[in-house]
């Protein structure tokens, strides 16, 4: 019983983490993403953050933003779950500058964040977890039929616009 019930919140786990990952990461957050990232925006101020401040400095501008955003993806969650999407897509597009400068935190002074005890055992924990997760064979499983599910859209999708196309021409 206490197995099933294991299996079917690690599906639900796996089924929301590769709807987030397929449709709102990869889709649309990473490739704003990568454009902020090659702005280089932060570049004098991660200098100063990997090379300057104290780690207690870099722990707060790493949380701030970290904290700040997180809270804006809940309130973006908690605004879609009412069907507010217009305003759950605009508070959701506020978080991603915050995610990038904390991403960017984190890569350009995870050492200094790792002198501190706590975060170093906690930023491992969710890299395991996160690890451990796409290894799952419930998370395999789901990520092949998105998989073959999205091929065949995509395949629909393609015929009908060859329908449209043949149709325009004719």
């Amino acid at each position: 019983m206490i197995r099933k019930l294991k299996q079917i919140v690690l599906f639900f786990t796996v089924v929301i983490y590769l709807v987030f990952e397929e449709l709102v990461w990869e889709r649309a957050v990473a490739p704003i993403y990568r454009f902020i990232e090659r702005l280089h925006l932060y570049e004098d101020f991660l200098a100063y953050v990997k090379n300057s401040a104290d780690r207690y400095v870099v722990l707060v501008l790493f949380v701030l933003p970290f904290l700040l955003g997180e809270g804006l993806g809940i309130l973006s969650g908690l605004l879609a779950a009412r069907l507010y999407i217009v305003a759950a897509i605009i508070v959701y597009l506020l978080k991603i500058p915050l995610v990038v400068l904390a991403f960017a935190i984190l890569k350009n002074a995870e050492e200094k964040l790792h002198t501190f005890v706590w975060f170093m055992y906690s930023h491992k924990f969710v890299l395991k977890v996160i690890d451990k997760l796409k290894n799952s064979s419930a998370y395999l499983a789901v990520k092949n039929l998105v998989v073959v599910l999205k091929n065949r859209i995509v395949a629909a999708k393609n015929k009908i616009l060859a329908s449209i196309r043949r149709y325009l021409r004719s």
